[in-house]
């Protein structure tokens, strides 16, 4: 299964994600759009999703055993066992994912249910990139138009600038045969270009916004603590247990996540 990504949704990297009543016009190239949804969010590269958070990176659970972190593969496990001990029937982790998931046994659901949230997540994350980089297009053609009528450099008073535009040429218009006839005609096209590019932009933005909440709210089932809970659960369900959240060290949390594909 492929690396996660989890995208950091801060107002540098993802500049067109905002609305664009405050889009910044000067910065809000397709390309550049683009180019900040491929690297600008990415923040999984170094080591996935949980990473940043993960239990083991500060304040190790295994440095009051005064133990050296992954010493021998057992420093900081329950009971300073083995890793391979530690863990248990968990080592049927071994398995691949699609292993994992056409299991029957009671130990895996746990995992299946993890897996299964990842899934969820990457679809999630597809569809966010897929928006991110709608937006990023139509917001360009909006921009192109805005610039083609001389529109001022504030986005936010685009959409008033335009209504503007339809009301003046409305209210003077040119009839077939007067002079500036072709020039009326060509700026009728320019604005209605524009009016169209404005509401395409819009609609673009509503389908990032919630495609920003979908990847907001699967993010969660994927964390360290959410996969921490499954391999509790699975653990557990083995009769081999009991343990807690707090036996599951960085180390076993690591061979997971190795094994996981996540």
């Amino acid at each position: 299964m492929k690396n996660l990504i989890k995208l950091l949704l801060t107002a540098s990297a993802f500049a067109y994600a905002m609305p664009i009543v405050t889009a910044d016009f000067a910065g809000l190239s397709g390309a550049e759009a683009r180019n900040a949804n491929a690297n600008g969010g990415n923040s999984g590269n170094s080591g996935g999703h949980g990473n940043s958070g993960n239990r083991g990176n500060s304040g190790n659970r295994d440095q009051s055993t005064g133990g050296t972190h992954g010493n021998a593969g057992t420093a900081g496990n329950p009971r300073g066992k083995p890793l391979a001990s530690a863990l248990k029937s968990l080592n049927s982790l071994r398995r691949n994912p699609n292993g994992i998931m056409n299991s029957s046994d009671p130990k895996m659901v746990p995992i299946k249910a993890y897996l299964n949230a990842v899934a969820e997540y990457e679809t999630a994350e597809d569809a966010l990139n897929a928006a991110s980089a709608a937006y990023a297009d139509s917001y360009a053609d909006l921009a192109a138009a805005a610039a083609a009528l001389g529109l001022s450099s504030d986005p936010a008073s685009w959409g008033a600038e335009i209504d503007q535009l339809n009301a003046d040429l409305a209210a003077n218009p040119v009839a077939e045969g007067e002079p500036g006839y072709q020039d009326y005609l060509d700026q009728l096209a320019a604005v209605e270009q524009a009016q169209a590019d404005y509401d395409q932009a819009l609609a673009d933005k509503a389908v990032l916004d919630a495609a920003v909440e979908d990847v907001a709210d699967a993010e969660g089932a994927i964390s360290d603590e959410a996969l921490i809970d499954a391999i509790v659960a699975a653990q557990n369900a083995t009769g081999n247990g009991p343990i807690t959240a707090d036996d599951v060290t960085p180390e076993m949390l690591d061979y997971a996540k190795s094994k996981l594909g996540v």
